[in-house]
């Protein structure tokens, strides 16, 4: 990540909501026959209808679980393999009133800040509070929070109590909020668009990000000079243009890492920034050292963008593959 937040802790768990049925831990007195498992980046719901069958009773995956597993067994009780796949996949493993095996994740969330870095908390507490936030960058200063007694439904109170004691300034474009310290002007609907694009940025140079955005949309908007540092998703180009050029009006106060050496398949080491990618659509961009690419365009003597992920990409040199993330 480019900025490091002092004394961050962050203990997440996979959170779902408890189920109203009662539940107790599995106990099976009877002999179990063994069972032989390999599988690799399989989805759990898939592993789970195969135990299903040979152990020829229910067993139900919660709805909020989306899991992947990757495990191999040799001769394990069955019972006792589908209790390695469930702590896998970061789930419990329970036995209903009407006998049917449930594989949930429990809520165990826990956070607190010491001395972070207010942007950061204000985009974290957005993000779970469901909110596309935009942190502009005079939004500067630090805060210490705790949360570990009150979970995720906390997040929005804490959210607007911290816009609210650092007299910030909110306004909205579309489905994304900027947060400022500067007053931005009034609220502005715009048109809803499909879409489940992610937007991220990593101190993105706004020169680079909004090239980036003209070629999504078509159109071109007057900017600042404010790098651009933040994670939208399920918002429409458009209304990320629109917030963007908004937050990036604000004066930049935030000090800037120098950039870390990617080693290369070669061997040599090159100073590579991936500072944004927009993925999720048909061609996914990214801003690599203030330079828009796409899949298949080159960024240093040799070196290819075979992929482009989220705030990842994969590189190729003479045939063989480099992995550049944030």
């Amino acid at each position: 990540m480019r900025r490091l937040v002092p004394a961050l802790l962050l203990l997440l768990g996979a959170c779902a909501a408890p189920r109203a049925e009662p539940v107790r831990h599995v106990v099976v007195a009877e002999p179990e026959l063994p069972i032989d498992v390999d599988v690799e980046d399989a989805d759990l719901r898939d592993v789970v209808e195969r135990f299903a069958r040979l152990m020829k009773r229910s067993i139900v995956v919660g709805d909020d679980v989306h899991e992947k597993v990757t495990v191999k067994l040799v001769k394990v009780p069955r019972m006792e393999a589908l209790r390695v796949i469930a702590n896998l996949a970061k789930c419990e493993l329970h036995e209903r009133e009407d006998g049917a095996l449930v594989l949930d994740q429990v809520c165990d969330i826990r956070i607190q800040f010491t001395e972070a870095r207010l942007g950061t908390v204000l985009s974290l507490l957005g993000a779970y509070s469901g909110l596309n936030v935009i942190v502009a960058a005079d939004v500067t200063g630090t805060v210490s929070l705790d949360m570990s007694k009150e979970g995720v439904g906390a997040m929005p109170l804490h959210f607007y109590e911290l816009i609210v004691e650092r007299h910030l300034h909110t306004v909205r474009r579309g489905r994304v909020l900027v947060v400022a310290k500067a007053d931005l002007g009034p609220d502005r609907e715009m048109p809803r668009f499909e879409s489940h694009t992610l937007f991220q940025a990593r101190s993105a140079p706004a020169g680079a990000w909004f090239e980036l955005l003209e070629r999504l949309t078509g159109h071109s908007v007057e900017h600042g000079a404010a790098p651009i540092d933040w994670s939208v998703s399920e918002c429409s180009p458009e209304e990320v243009l629109e917030a963007s050029a908004l937050a990036s009006r604000v004066k930049d106060e935030g000090a800037r890492e120098p950039v870390p050496a990617t080693k290369l398949p070669s061997g040599r080491s090159v100073a590579l920034d991936l500072q944004a990618t927009v993925t999720g659509i048909d061609k996914p961009f990214a801003i690599v050292g203030g330079q828009v690419v796409a899949e298949g365009d080159s960024l240093a003597d040799g070196v290819k963008v075979a992929k482009i992920e989220s705030m990842r990409l994969t590189l190729v040199e003479d045939g063989r593959e480099a992995i550049l993330k944030r």
